[in-house]
């Protein structure tokens, strides 16, 4: 079992703007002649990582001693996604969940009201995030109110930065502070072998022809990793054209979590697009699975390089895969990219 601690500390993490700081002293200390340390600190219920009850938002809602411990026990998800959620996107998220979600954003993953309202509607036991806050500043109320107000209590300030997307357990309790309406905890996620089962199913690479319903399914994973993140949707660009491309995917328990488009640019030379991989397989090799496969494919056919523009927040992964950059930073659908490229046959140097 390998246990992660996603807890922040109480006195290092910054405070809520607004919100009292948290200090401690020392009532008594050995080195002063007492025969032990004795000390006391003072905070918010909102320090650090904490959990919501429902009379944060909700008039007369259950206090943080009221709710039952059931919530804070159990299998859960970890999932990273950034930006502002609709509903849709939760709709589609959620069945592929465990009851219990953990969102990590770097801070920047928060719930619109149509969101918080999807999760209520899809029996989720609890939400969390590594945001200080389930909504954006300047919209807290309706997404806390949804959620609280369902009885689904929301787990705040979580570290998920060196924990992968998956499956775990949970532990999260409260403090018993009774009547008051949240209080700080120490969470922890456990991961064993039955947690990771369905991690260890084989995954199958194959091409998929276009204009086919695999194919639909791709550009819909396509469209959730690649684009609305940006605020952008992939069905409003011109997509004639890849009825010329050749289209790979990945699938793993007869599902797909992962795709890449090959468009030939001359006979030695194709470019490598769109690849994406499902959030809840992140961090198990299939995107590099993806890229050998194309490659293989490329030898095959005779291609000689492999070119690629590489978001800037990629170009370590596809480096540890053999491509060297050819570009400066560029910007391309609005955020910074390079270009790169690998020789997969005959002379190793790029030109």
């Amino acid at each position: 079992m390998k246990i992660y601690d996603i807890s922040r500390g109480m006195f290092s993490t910054p405070v809520y703007p607004g919100d009292p700081p948290a200090t401690a002293r020392a009532v008594r200390q050995i080195a002063q002649g007492s025969q032990c340390n004795l000390s006391e600190f003072s905070t918010g219920c909102h320090t650090a990582t904490h959990i919501d009850a429902p009379l944060h938002f909700v008039p007369n809602g259950a206090t943080i001693d009221q709710i039952p411990l059931d919530p804070f026990l159990g299998p859960c998800t970890v999932v990273t996604m950034k930006g502002l959620l609709t509903g849709a996107e939760i709709d589609a998220l959620a069945p592929r969940c465990e009851k219990r979600i953990l969102f990590r954003g770097d801070g920047e993953l928060f719930l619109s009201q149509s969101a918080a309202f999807a999760l209520a509607e899809s029996g989720i036991l609890l939400v969390g995030t590594d945001a200080q806050s389930i909504g954006p500043m300047n919209a807290e109320q309706p997404p806390h109110f949804e959620l609280l107000s369902a009885g689904i209590p929301i787990l705040e300030g979580l570290d998920l930065s060196a924990v992968e997307d998956g499956t775990y357990q949970l532990i999260a309790l409260p403090l018993k502070l009774e009547g008051l309406e949240a209080s700080p905890c120490r969470a922890v996620l456990l991961q064993e072998a039955a947690f990771s089962q369905a991690q260890s199913e084989p995954v199958e690479y194959r091409e998929v022809r276009w204009n086919t319903p695999e194919y639909q399914e791709m550009l819909s994973l396509r469209n959730r990793i690649l684009r609305k993140p940006l605020g952008l949707d992939l069905y409003e660009e011109d997509l004639s054209h890849e009825y010329a491309c050749r289209h790979l995917a990945a699938y793993r328990g007869g599902k797909l979590v992962g795709t890449l488009l090959l468009e030939l640019l001359d006979s030695s030379t194709v470019r490598m697009k769109q690849v994406a991989v499902d959030e809840l397989q992140r961090g198990r090799g299939i995107g590099a699975g993806l890229v050998r496969y194309a490659e293989d494919l490329c030898r095959r056919d005779g291609i000689r390089t492999i070119l690629v523009h590489a978001r800037r927040t990629a170009e370590g992964f596809y480096r540890k895969i053999g491509y060297q950059c050819t570009s400066g930073e560029f910007t391309e659908v609005g955020i910074p990219h390079v270009k790169m490229a690998k020789v997969i046959q005959g002379r190793t140097d790029i030109d």
